[in-house]
This record gives structure tokens, C-alpha cells and sequence, in this order.
């Protein structure tokens, strides 16, 4: 007859059993309370995620800038252009449609 059925069934009644009993349920609660205190509060966490954020403001703020100067110089070099082609810039295509 095979016997490790019948070892795994009482390993599993004396695992209940010793889950059941208040004293093993006391000792797992010591244990959590432990894991939990160990573990980072949540201010701690919070300025983790906090300072890499505010070290990169400066580095995107000047891109920002650089994008945004960029794109306005490259808006009124083709506004000039197109004047001097004498295509009609946006605002006298404006009026046209609206005469």
C-alpha cells in the first residue's frame, strides 16, 4: 500500500490544525507586523519618486525653450518668405474668404 497519500493528508491536518490553534495565528501576526514595519513608509516613498522629478525640471525646461524658439524662428522665416514670394500668408487668406 502506498503511504504518501496518507502522509500528505496528515501533513495537511496537522498544518490546519496548527493554523487553527491561537498561538500559531499570534506568532504569523508578529511576523506580518514586522514585515510591514520593515518596509518604507509612505513619505519615503513618495520623496523617492519625488526628486529624480524635480532634477530633471531644469534640463526640460530648456528644451522646451530651445523647441519653442526654434519653431517661432522657423514660423517667421517662412511667414518673411512667403511674403517675399508673394504667396498669401494666413491672414490675407483670411480675408479673402471673408470679403
Amino acid at each position: 500500500m502506498n503511504l504518501f497519500p496518507i502522509l500528505l493528508v496528515l501533513v495537511a491536518i496537522v498544518v490546519y490544525a496548527s493554523m487553527d490553534s491561537p498561538n500559531m495565528r499570534f506568532y504569523f501576526r508578529i511576523r506580518e507586523r514586522k514585515a510591514v514595519n520593515a518596509g518604507p513608509t509612505a513619505r519615503a516613498t513618495e520623496q523617492h519618486q519625488y526628486t529624480p522629478l524635480v532634477n530633471k525640471r531644469p534640463a526640460q525646461r530648456d528644451t522646451l525653450t530651445r523647441s519653442t524658439t526654434s519653431a517661432v524662428t522657423r514660423n517667421t522665416t517662412s511667414a518673411v518668405t512667403r511674403t517675399t514670394r508673394g504667396a498669401p500668408t494666413s491672414n490675407q487668406k483670411l480675408v479673402h474668404r471673408m470679403a
